[in-house]
């Protein structure tokens, strides 16, 4: 319970600012969707980080927060 009040205390406060902001910063994400990721990595970082997945979990053992998918 407290935790979805504090999420939605976060979610307010960064709305107010989204306008203001050219990205995002992933420790400050509370959302784990592709349209997060797109804003957290730039299309050649996502790249990148997609390529070395892919070569070195392809099985995506490593799903963590703002998993990459292989």
């Amino acid at each position: 319970m407290v935790g979805r009040r504090v999420d939605a205390v976060l979610e307010d406060g960064w709305a107010a600012v989204a306008g203001d902001l050219a990205g995002a910063y992933g420790n400050f994400s509370l959302h784990q969707d592709v349209a997060t990721l797109a804003r957290i990595y730039p299309p050649d970082t996502a790249a990148r980080l997609r390529a070395a997945k892919r070569r070195y979990d392809p099985e995506n053992v490593l799903a963590g927060n703002h998993n990459i998918v292989p």
